[in-house]
């Protein structure tokens, strides 16, 4: 193989490891697993590990308003630090998962699920119109799966994968009830 070609095999070979994977394709899962969380505080046990998920609203003075999903993981001692678990976003990491609705529809929309003992989080959001018809028409809903590494260190969610709706909502919260949660 020629230096040349060797060169560009390996820019491509370190980009696709730099960049965020959403070349899998995921599949429904069972609803039974997706996880019913209050406002305030839900302690998920996870492995060795309690994950606390701290739900709370964001009011606006506009039609629109947000739910913010803000993740820990409890110390094993009351006396240690609290760890933040990251998740990634567009540019770089995010310390919260959000979804978004305005008064005509609910644009992102953020569940989580367990399974076989490991925590997933999924973001469902409505693509392909600009504002305001994004608010106002049916449109396919990109769902993202990000699963939790359950790792001491470096707390995070990892992308796992996502899949387009096959048919278009006003609500990107009924695309996770009639195409990914199956009954």
């Amino acid at each position: 193989m020629k230096l040349k070609n060797r060169l560009a095999a390996l820019a491509v070979s370190a980009l696709c490891m730099t960049s965020p994977a959403w070349a899998a394709t995921i599949a429904p899962v069972p609803a039974k697993t997706e996880l019913k969380l209050k406002d305030g505080i839900n302690d998920i046990k996870t492995g060795d590990m309690v994950v606390r998920i701290v739900k709370a609203y964001i009011s606006t003075a506009t039609a629109s308003s947000h739910d913010i999903y803000t993740v820990y993981i409890l110390p094993e001692k009351n006396e240690t630090q609290w760890l933040l678990v990251t998740n990634p976003s567009g540019d770089g990491y995010d310390f919260n998962f959000s979804n978004s609705e305005s008064g005509d529809s609910n644009r992102r929309a953020i569940t989580f699920y367990k399974d076989g003992g490991t925590l997933y989080a999924v973001q469902a959001e409505k693509e392909g119109l600009r504002e305001p018809a994004n608010n106002m028409k049916k449109t396919n809903v990109k769902i993202r799966v990000f699963e939790f590494n359950q790792n001491w260190d470096v707390p995070m969610f990892n992308s796992a994968g996502e899949m387009k709706s096959k048919a278009r909502y006003m609500d990107a919260n009924e695309a996770l009830q009639k195409e990914f949660f199956v009954k």
